[in-house]
């Protein structure tokens, strides 16, 4: 990897570094399988542990988690559609094990369709399809255990005041069209302080850059906080966020998150990426917009616009850069992206349990919360900001993009990666039809 004068190129990126990106066109299903308890599938019920919701215990919402080695090694099917029909309806539709996904943890949420209580067992069909489903899922339901979960994870914006409804049932209409991804191997998701959502994203977002294209980021991604020496804690202090402990701390508005970034970056002599943003800051005194560019410290981030688009979005996970996604409370750092039958959605990691302090004053949860990686599809608006249906972030609506990324793209390459990985997910699925007629 090449290094001049603070500068990075792309130029010697190898194949293992670059995200799989592949759109096809989508067959009729010609397998189906029905996935049982204890094969790859675990259901719990969500307690929003964060103050606006204290008191209010076990939730109407639903985690589904795939344990997605074990989901193909009980099925044989490498990768699918998971589909999930409850008493309620279709709440989960098309969760997506994607061909060569590295990441073992997939997790989305949805309604659980309880009013008030613990839920210890779920009646469920799950069903796992080749392609995506446009209707629900038909079939007898089995029993699974429901454990609990429980999830606190804010820090943009002003903190939620109440706990976030559950999911709707079928929330998603399929327009119809390819089905397309990429993603991103090997981002990380360290521990967050409370409320460090902005800076942990943003380190997430630097290690990856280092990791995969040898950008000469020179502190280490490891738990921290404003004032210590890790990249969290750099970040913390650039973008001066205001904390007092690991369980004690303020969110942060958008425009200080992007200019702490870029702060950051200009202090260590890092001025060679290439930065832009999208999206419009709806927070008392935040004036970021995607209207403009944001020059800071010799570093300038291009505004690409005050709608965040998923097209946008998409095309930069494609392009293997990285990418950042604030909603109305809370920033994750994205690692894949595409579309189900026309409908857009993100894969995205952040911490789900950010530190707190128990009855003693100790502090908890810094060994919690970081193991997954979440779905959810992202729908836009007409005259307005894209929402979020599923995952841990549902309901809430999109404010900002902020994409980072080394210069000289690799397209060809990335081509090239998608067109191998695509013929030989097509030779399976055709082998895989021929032996099941």
């Amino acid at each position: 990897m090449a290094v001049f004068n603070g500068s990075v190129s792309k130029g010697t990126v190898g194949f293992k570094n670059l995200c799989l990106a592949v759109f096809i066109c989508v067959p009729a299903v010609c397998w189906s399988a029905n996935i049982a308890p204890g094969q790859g599938i675990d259901f719990s019920q969500v307690t929003w542990s964060f103050a606006g919701a204290s008191g209010d215990g076990p939730s109407g919402t639903g985690q589904v988690d795939v344990n997605v080695s074990q989901l193909i090694a009980s099925s044989g099917i490498s990768s699918g559609f998971i589909n999930i029909t409850t008493a309620s309806g279709w709440v989960t539709q098309n969760l997506p094990v994607l061909p060569g996904f590295t990441y073992n943890d997939l997790t989305t949420t949805f309604n659980l369709g309880s009013t008030g209580g613990v839920v210890t067992n779920l009646g469920a069909t799950v069903t796992y399809t080749a392609t995506p489903m446009t209707s629900a899922p038909i079939g007898v339901p089995d029993t699974f255990a429901v454990g609990s979960t429980e999830t606190n994870a804010q820090g943009q914006g002003p903190n939620l005041a109440a706990a976030p409804a559950p999911p709707p049932v079928a929330g998603i209409n399929f327009p119809g069209g390819l089905f397309g991804f990429a993603f991103q191997p090997n981002h990380p998701n360290i521990e967050a302080a409370n409320n460090q959502c902005g800076p942990a994203a943003a380190a997430n977002s630097l290690d990856w850059l280092k990791t995969t294209y040898g950008v000469p980021i020179p502190n280490t991604n490891v738990l921290g906080l404003k004032g210590d020496n890790s990249l969290v804690g750099k970040l913390d202090t650039s973008m001066n966020r205001t904390v007092t402990d690991r369980a004690t701390g303020n969110g942060l508005n958008v425009e200080p998150q992007l200019e702490g970034l870029m702060s950051y970056l200009s202090s260590v002599n890092i001025k060679g990426l290439t930065i832009k943003h999208q999206g419009l800051s709806p927070f008392g005194g935040d004036t970021f917009t995607g209207a403009n560019n944001v020059a800071v410290g010799g570093i300038t981030s291009q505004g690409r616009g005050t709608i965040v688009d998923p097209n946008f979005i998409i095309s930069e996970i494609r392009a293997g850069e990285d990418v950042l996604f604030g909603d109305d409370h809370h920033v994750v750092d994205i690692v894949g992206a595409g579309t189900i039958l026309g409908a857009p959605f993100i894969l995205y990691v952040s911490d789900h349990l950010q530190t707190a302090k128990d009855a003693m004053g100790n502090f908890i949860n810094d060994n919690k919360g970081t193991g997954m990686i979440d779905f959810s599809f992202i729908v836009p608006q007409a005259g307005g900001q894209p929402k979020l249906v599923y995952g841990d972030q549902n309901g809430a609506t999109a404010v900002d993009v902020i994409s980072v990324s080394v210069p000289e793209p690799v397209s060809l390459l990335l081509l090239l990666s998608g067109l191998i990985a695509l013929l030989l997910r097509a030779r399976r699925s055709g082998a895989s039809c021929r032996r099941a007629a």
